[in-house]
Formats: structure tokens, C-alpha cells, sequence
């Protein structure tokens, strides 16, 4: 608008979560603007989520123009562990070319084309759920990265910074097996949507939902799926008898999102 604006408040949810507000004070006149950093706020697992961000209560008043008030964005979030791949090329990167498989269902998550490896040195951060997975290098000249043209070398650090593995004297290819066994769940954003009781459990778990439909799976400390269940009302039994004591994820999808909780089963 025409007037200098002093303070606003802004408002912000994801998907059909919680609404958040921020309050905001500085100068601002008109076409000027300024970018503001706003409290953090969970995110669920899913496709098709969407951030919504809006204004109101301008200079302590109500807006007269509010259509412009409103943005929204779309965009995917996956739950995972964060690992990392480092790559020294040797004098020839375009022979190189790699992949990571997931074990369990199959399908390539991540890859890179013989010719697209840069000189030197390259960094790969890869987002990882719970599973298996296999990381599987190619040479198409069948002398690895290393040691005759050049001293080459792949890295695989897991969260934590340690070396899962580490190579590149091979001939036309090198595999990585490993499973992800522990992945960032906010259990903040998991306890709005639903609660799972007792934990640990022994012989059934409890769950309470935000909701009345959702579909419930069980997987392993592997990656798993061992257990696929329907949930038709707000609250639900699923027995565990069957299972061996360990670490087990429980996986909700319903129409709020994805969400995951860390289950342990102990007798």
C-alpha cells in the first residue's frame, strides 16, 4: 500500500497442520521489501505437501487490499539419514558412472551417467530411508579410479561422518551392500497427527489417530515391510506377538501426510 508499514503478522502452515504466526516489525515503504526468517516448523514425509504463508493485522489494522496477502509453494519431503559421497576422479571422469539401488523394492534412487562426473573432486549428498541399499560404481574402460591414470577414489560416510567404505582399485565396477537402520523422525510432527502406545511394546501396539482412515505398516530394522494394516476409525490394535524383540518402524499414511515413529518390541 501507500503507507509506510511498521508491522505485520505472518502466518504459516503445512499442509493441513497447525497454524504458526510470526510477529514482524521494521520499515517498509512502498515496492520495498525484506526478507524474514521465521520460526522452524516440522515437516511431515509425503508428496504433494504444501507450505502456505499469509499476512494480516498490517500497522495493527485490518488489510484493504488482501488478495495479494497469500503465497503458496508445493513441494515433496522424504524422511531419511543423510550420507554422503566423495568422489576424486582419476585423468579420465567420463568413463565413470554410478548408482545406488534400493534392495528391497529394487529401483534406483540415485545415479550418476558415464560423462557427467566432474574433474577433481565431487561431493554427493544423498537423503536415505530406512532399507537397503546397494552403492555400485562402473569404469566402462575396466580399470577402476585408480591406480594407472591417476590416483581415484570413492568415499561412502554414513550420518555420523564415519567411512562406510571407501575404494576405486577395481576393474569395471565396485559394490557397496548397506542398510539404513535409523532415519531423522520429528516426533514433534508425528504427535500431532497420531500416538502410538505402549513403546515399547510387547505384545500389540495401540494407535490413536487424528482422523478416521489410514493405512499403518510395520517395517524391520532392515528396511523391511512385515506388517500392512487398514485402519477404518480413529483408533486401532496392531499385534506384534509374531515379531522377534529389536527396533521396528512404524509408518502412518493418511490424508494429514506420511508419518513416522521409532517402535521397539521387547519381551
Amino acid at each position: 500500500g501507500a503507507s509506510l508499514l511498521s508491522s505485520l503478522v505472518i502466518n504459516y502452515r503445512i499442509g493441513n497442520g497447525p497454524i504458526q504466526s510470526s510477529n514482524w516489525t521494521g520499515s517498509l515503504s512502498t515496492n520495498q521489501a525484506v526478507n524474514v526468517s521465521l520460526p522452524g516448523l516440522p515437516i511431515p514425509a509425503g508428496d504433494n505437501l504444501f507450505f502456505k504463508a499469509w499476512s494480516s493485522s498490517p500497522n495493527g489494522q485490518q488489510d484493504q487490499d488482501p488478495q495479494d496477502d497469500t503465497a503458496q509453494v508445493t513441494f515433496n519431503s522424504y524422511l531419511g539419514s543423510e550420507y554422503k559421497l566423495r568422489i576424486l576422479s582419476d585423468q579420465y571422469p567420463a568413463e565413470t558412472s554410478w548408482i545406488i539401488v534400493n534392495t528391497d523394492n529394487n529401483t534406483i534412487v540415485e545415479s550418476l551417467l558415464a560423462g557427467e562426473l566432474a574433474v577433481g573432486l565431487s561431493i554427493k549428498e544423498l537423503c536415505l530411508g530406512f532399507g537397503c541399499y546397494k552403492f555400485i560404481i562402473q569404469d566402462s574402460e575396466g580399470d577402476g579410479i585408480c591406480c594407472g591414470f591417476g590416483n581415484g577414489s570413492f568415499t561412502l560416510f554414513n550420518p555420523n561422518g564415519s567411512i562406510l567404505e571407501t575404494g576405486g582399485n577395481f576393474n569395471s565396477n565396485d559394490t557397496v551392500a548397506f542398510c539404513v537402520t535409523e532415519v531423522s523422525i520429528n516426533e514433534l510432527m508425528t504427535s500431532e497427527f497420531f500416538t502410538v502406545f505402549p513403546n515399547p511394546a510387547n505384545d500389540q501396539l495401540n494407535i490413536s489417530l487424528r482422523g478416521d482412515k489410514a493405512t499403518a505398516e510395520l517395517f524391520s530394522s532392515t528396511g523391511q515391510l512385515v506388517k500392512t494394516t487398514s485402519i477404518t476409525g480413529s483408533n486401532a490394535v496392531i499385534s506384534t506377538s509374531e515379531f522377534s524383540p529389536g527396533i521396528y518402524f512404524l509408518r502412518v499414511n493418511n490424508a494429514d501426510g506420511i508419518f513416522t515413529r521409532k517402535i521397539i518390541i521387547q519381551r
